[in-house]
């Protein structure tokens, strides 16, 4: 395992136990001083912003998840469901749904991304009825 996959490994687990301000260091030692466009740690930092309610941000990271060359098929797929979230916040439905129908375009069904896409395709995400999923 490298370095950067140890310290990944790592910034997840802190994320995992709520320790955001841990986690939030780690992936930005990633992006500083291995990989500045490691989608992972983007990925990371999204849904860290997301838990603050920094919407802004959050957007900002995932679309940069979706820019950066090493994202694989299943953080793309939540990028695009996050931002169609953010989007459903903002009460942005027509961008929402093109968020959610590029999710489902990947064609990645990780953690049962391919219903949750449908579902948010269907009726715009509230953060009262569903619980985000890392």
């Amino acid at each position: 395992m490298s370095e950067v996959e140890k310290l990944l490994e790592q910034a997840n687990s802190e994320l995992g136990n709520n320790n955001l301000d841990k986690a939030k260091e780690l992936f930005h030692f990633v992006l500083k001083s291995h990989d500045a466009t490691r989608g992972e740690a983007l990925y990371g930092l999204g849904i860290i912003a997301s838990i603050q309610n920094d919407r802004q941000s959050a957007k900002d990271y995932f679309q940069r998840v979706l820019q950066s060359p090493s994202s694989d098929r299943s953080i793309k797929v939540w990028a695009h469901i996050y931002l169609g979230r953010l989007h459903d916040f903002e009460g942005n439905r027509e961008d929402a749904i093109l968020e959610y129908q590029a999710a489902l375009d990947i064609g990645d069904n990780t953690r049962n991304a391919r219903e949750v896409a449908q579902r948010g395709i269907k009726e715009p995400f509230s953060s009262r009825k569903h619980s985000p999923s890392p």
